[in-house]
């Protein structure tokens, strides 16, 4: 059997092609593991950097946050710098950022330029890295926060007296005008409908011509009728004034050290204090008594009734929290006047309350007026003015530089926070001192809200002027009734804008419709009196109405953007434009900053 064979020759070339093969393959299995190599490197690096960096920016987050509420802790240890430098240390350590220890650096000191401000620097030069400490030191973590404290907004004068009606002789710009606007207080008994937003305890719901006042206790024989409303803004403390006694050694915008500063004594007094309201032998009382109540025109105002109290506080450490303050001189209780001239606090007369003596602190003094609560025949509104003689005579004076009366020293007195006043003035176009908004470097860009209770009887439009100015500006505003809510019967005017979303963007605040007429009443006859009722003609009336204005960010700065002082020291005023050419308002103004008055602020404002 023939067996045939196949032999394959093998040359040296093909050994030679194999060997080749064999080698190229492991050369290309050897690039690939040396490429992964070099990319899980990189890939490694990119990684730990990315693991480093958000390291990086969570401790620069947590820093940020930790300086941010330092400053804002320190800065409600206004007004000496030690207690705000105290505050923002101690927020500090509750982080764990101590100056000096683990690296870190903690700077607590005033903003240049901003008295009011305080600024916290915290500096991290040990900060770690996990990947990138192989290649590179960790960067150094550095973060700032400022933060600001706007005190409250001063209220309705510029001058050493407040609240003096048609009272002459207290202007020192020209000794025969007149502010046109008293004080005034109401009695507990009182519905808030009437003005005072704070002491009336009747939310005030009349109907029909009948009356519901908060008072559950009438006189015998004329039972008043029980009102279920009260009004949920009642607050027994009143209202607060401020004499604001100059303090030079203080930094523009800084609260008076509580170091002797007075030059001579300062003697603070309240005109016609006691309420009268039947002595029909005195035409200024019946003017400013009887017009304050002539917006009420409850049946028992004749013979009602009024406590009114003062009390004065001294200046403190905590100029802004009134709840530790102490009383100096008080109370000072003056009960109703109410028949024959010669009982204390009797009209055309300035009752002294307290002398502040020469050397005592400068800073600021709080007068506190405030009528009881429970007193039942109190149907009654009390006007009066209050006013700080510096040393042993009368004499006008002003805070705003360079005009007539102007003195370093003068004693300012005006109104803390809210306001309650009869608007009583007589021309087409009423101004009165609204607000003081200075230093311009605390108030730039912001936004400032002015409230207005029950405002507009005997005006037609109410406009707001920057200092200096007789230009009204913009603002938005708002309206709404509390009390609509309650009411269940009767014909009510529409509930005005319900929010800011609504564009209701004017320079002038109609408030036509509330032109008072004459009339007579339980014999009296009222020149001016406006019929008063949530059911009335009042656009206004029983409602607050929110006025928002921001204040431009050039505000007390020229052109070119440096510094200028502002005219009239900063103060706004607030107009009443009318068509009798009278106005008579009994009403409640408010104006703050709209916001925390404690707030960070923007590093490049």
């Amino acid at each position: 059997m023939n067996t045939s064979a196949r032999v394959r020759i093998v040359t040296r070339n093909d050994h030679r092609r194999a060997g080749y093969l064999r080698r190229g393959s492991m050369s290309e299995r050897g690039y690939v593991a040396i490429v992964t190599a070099l990319l899980m490197t990189v890939l490694l690096l990119f990684v730990g950097l990315a693991t480093d960096v958000g390291l990086w920016y969570s401790r620069s987050s947590a820093i940020q946050r930790a300086t941010d509420a330092a400053a804002l802790a320190g800065v409600t240890g206004r007004p000496t710098l030690a207690r705000e430098i105290e505050l923002a240390t101690q927020s500090l350590q509750r982080n764990n950022l101590v100056n000096g220890q683990n690296g870190i650096t903690a700077t607590v000191g005033p903003e240049p330029g901003f008295p009011n401000r305080l600024r916290v620097t915290v500096t991290d030069a040990n900060t770690t890295g996990v990947f990138t400490k192989l290649f590179r030191s960790a960067p150094v973590i550095s973060r700032s926060a400022s933060a600001e404290f706007i005190n409250n907004i001063s209220l309705g004068s510029a001058f050493n007296a407040i609240g003096t009606g048609s009272l002459a002789g207290h202007l020192p710009d020209s000794p025969t005008s007149t502010q046109g606007f008293w004080l005034a207080v109401s009695g507990f008994c009182t519905a808030k409908e009437d003005g005072d937003r704070l002491l009336s305890n009747a939310d005030g719901s009349r109907r029909n011509g009948s009356f519901e006042y908060a008072c559950n206790e009438g006189t015998p024989g004329h039972p008043d009728v029980t009102n279920a409303y009260r009004n949920e803004d009642y607050d027994n403390a009143g209202y607060a004034y401020e004499v604001n006694v100059p303090c030079p050694s203080a930094p523009v915008g800084q609260a008076c050290p509580l170091t002797p500063e007075t030059t001579q004594a300062i003697t603070v007094e309240a005109f016609d204090p006691s309420y009268s309201p039947n002595i029909g032998d005195d035409p200024l009382d019946t003017r400013i008594d009887r017009k304050a109540v002539a917006n009420s025109q409850h049946w028992a105002w004749w013979y009602s009734a009024i406590t009114t109290t003062f009390n004065i506080y001294g200046p403190d450490a905590t100029p802004e929290d009134s709840s530790d303050d102490v009383v100096i001189g008080g109370p000072y209780v003056y009960r109703t006047c109410q028949w024959a001239p010669g009982c204390p606090g009797e009209t055309n007369a300035w009752a002294p309350l307290m002398t502040i003596p020469a050397g005592s602190a400068g800073g600021k003094y709080r007068v506190q007026v405030h009528t009881e609560t429970n007193e039942w025949e109190a149907y009654g509104h009390n006007a009066f003015a209050l006013r700080a003689r510096l040393g042993a005579t009368w004499a006008p004076c002003t805070t705003i530089p360079a005009q007539p009366g102007y003195d370093a020293t003068c004693p300012s007195v005006a109104g803390d926070e809210s306001m309650s006043v009869l608007a009583d003035k007589a021309g087409s176009t009423s101004d009165f001192f609204l607000a003081k908004l200075a230093p311009a470097e605390q108030y730039r860009g912001k936004r400032i809200r002015i409230l207005l209770w029950d405002p507009g009887e005997g005006a037609r439009s109410i406009q707001i002027l920057p200092p200096g100015s007789t230009v009204p500006v913009n603002f938005r505003y708002r309206t709404w009734d509390p009390g609509l809510r309650r009411v269940s019967d009767g014909v009510v005017i529409e509930d005005r804008a319900e929010g800011w979303s609504t564009k209701l963007v004017t320079n002038t605040l109609d408030v036509s419709g509330t032109t008072p007429v004459t009339g007579t009443f339980n014999s009296v006859f009222y020149p001016v009196w406006a019929m008063s009722s949530r059911y009335g003609s009042s656009k206004y009336n029983d409602r607050l109405v929110a006025l928002e204005l921001t204040v431009p960010k050039n505000y007390g700065r020229d052109a070119t953007g440096a510094p200028i002082p502002l005219p009239d020291d900063g103060w706004w005023k607030i107009r009443y434009n009318t068509d009798t050419g009278i106005v008579q308002d009994r009403t409640t103004w408010s104006v703050a900053l709209a916001g925390d008055p404690a707030h960070l602020v923007d590093q490049e404002d």
